[in-house]
């Protein structure tokens, strides 16, 4: 429609306001008795339907058996049957997991403890009966027993979770609080991003479903230190064998933390907890809201390089604070649990969080200036030394990462191209160009910023 066309059309509206016709006051006097009517048995009358009041107790109490048993209560229900639905796949890890395949002795009750039916209507939903109870309650234990950033853990010493893999949500109720108690084993310590403890009532409360997947918690005898940075307090909790000592590694991640810092001029939160689990054989970390989550093995973290490039992996974490959490592709929140959530912008999110990581780590002091450009050296070859750069865009790595990214096999090499990768050295070309074009006035850091800002 032209510029023409829609002052027309304004102008038409208008007159139409003016003189209405008797048949449209005739239809607005119906609408206006059906309203009443309506009103008077009880819809506008009546107050407007209450919240749900959802909230989770989470116990362990035969942690060796891997097993976490969880509770959950869903108040002010209305209507024949309630839904509850596990999450599919956690945000920050682009994989499709199956996390309902851990589930098992699921069993129902209203709130008097009586019985009600149930059934699984697909993969991840569960469809309770009321049968005209206000208050459901559910019960089921999750077995977990795989320590990676995205799933959950349990054993005699310490419990890890993933929001997404423990709790179930009420599809259409997931923007209402989240209220979460955590029954620890006697001499165990709860470390939840939610809070710096639990309120009265031993609750951690999340503003949403979102909010509360977004809380890795840590459960256990580890090691809690603790800094400020900016005024803002930060929390490290460490499980197992830390071969650096511990006070030379908080002294470099308040490092990382001014330097990133003064890139978007911020803090943006309360607190922050760094947790970090310990383990031979494990690596990779996930970013959170105010945490992120990092594993490592201690042999590698005993060596000169093992331990900055885990100090690469938490700047890498921490950029995400921004870049992600708060800057980020619409398609990443608020998020559908239940199938991929696409965008062609990973290399912009993780690839472009890529490239900062190492340079953070030069500009705190803690990359000389030839090491750091030994990493851009590395990712250069790296690339170069793929076929697979000439068969996929930085784009199209993105979106199919849900088929690719986290399942390569042996001719990946040959099709494809990560966005990590390809994403990292588009930013070192973006930078270099932008100091180039205004003789160094201006960098990449201007761009996310004002990315950020805006």
């Amino acid at each position: 429609m032209g510029t023409g066309e829609i002052a027309k059309s304004g102008q038409w509206a208008n007159r139409q306001k003016r003189r209405p016709s008797w048949r449209g006051r005739g239809r607005t006097v119906w609408a206006l008795l059906w309203l009443v009517t309506v009103g008077v048995s009880g819809g506008l009358a009546g107050q407007a339907p209450r919240p749900l009041a959802i909230e989770y107790r989470v116990a362990f109490p035969a942690p060796h058996t891997h097993l976490f048993e969880v509770t959950m209560k869903v108040g002010r229900a209305t209507g024949a049957t309630l839904d509850l639905q596990l999450p599919v796949w956690t945000p920050g890890s682009y994989l499709v997991r199956e996390y309902a395949r851990h589930v098992q002795d699921f069993r129902a009750s209203d709130g008097a403890g009586r019985p009600l039916r149930w059934e699984k209507i697909d993969k991840a939903t569960w469809r309770v009966a009321t049968q005209g109870s206000e208050t459901v309650e559910v019960f089921y234990r999750v077995y977990a027993n795989e320590l990676a950033t995205q799933t959950s853990h349990l054993d005699a010493d310490h419990a890890y979770f993933n929001g997404a893999s423990l709790f179930l949500y009420v599809p259409g109720a997931k923007s209402v609080p989240h209220r979460l108690k955590i029954e620890a084993p006697a001499g165990w310590r709860v470390t939840c991003p939610l809070g710096l403890e639990p309120d009265a009532d031993g609750y951690f409360t999340a503003p949403d479903y979102d909010r509360l997947v977004d809380a890795p918690t840590m459960v256990g005898t580890h090691r809690l230190l603790s800094f400020t940075v900016g005024g803002k307090l930060h929390r490290v909790a460490i499980m197992g064998r830390f071969p650096v000592p511990e006070e030379r590694f908080v002294k470099d991640l308040s490092k990382i933390v001014e330097v990133t810092s003064q890139i978007f001029g911020d803090l943006p939160y309360e607190h922050y907890t760094f947790l970090i689990l310990l383990q031979p054989g494990i690596g990779g970390g996930t970013e959170h809201l105010n945490s992120n989550v990092s594993m490592g093995s201690p042999d590698a973290l005993a060596t000169v390089a093992g331990y900055r490039q885990f100090l690469g992996l938490e700047s890498h974490e921490f950029f995400h604070t921004w870049n992600v959490k708060r800057l980020r592709p619409l398609a990443l929140g608020p998020f559908d649990y239940q199938r991929e959530n696409y965008t062609r912008s990973l290399w912009v999110a993780e690839g472009l969080t890529s490239y900062y990581d190492d340079l953070i780590l030069h500009r705190a002091g803690l990359l000389s200036k030839g090491e750091y450009l030994g990493t851009l050296a590395g990712a250069l070859a790296g690339h170069d030394q793929q076929p697979g750069r000439l068969m996929q865009s930085a784009e199209s790595s993105s979106f199919d990462t849900w088929i690719k990214q986290y399942r390569p096999d042996e001719n990946s090499i040959n099709t494809a191209i990560s966005y990590y990768t390809r994403g990292q050295i588009l930013g070192l070309l973006f930078d270099l160009e932008i100091r180039a074009r205004t003789k160094g006035e201006r960098s990449l850091d201007d761009v996310m910023r004002r990315l950020y800002q805006e």
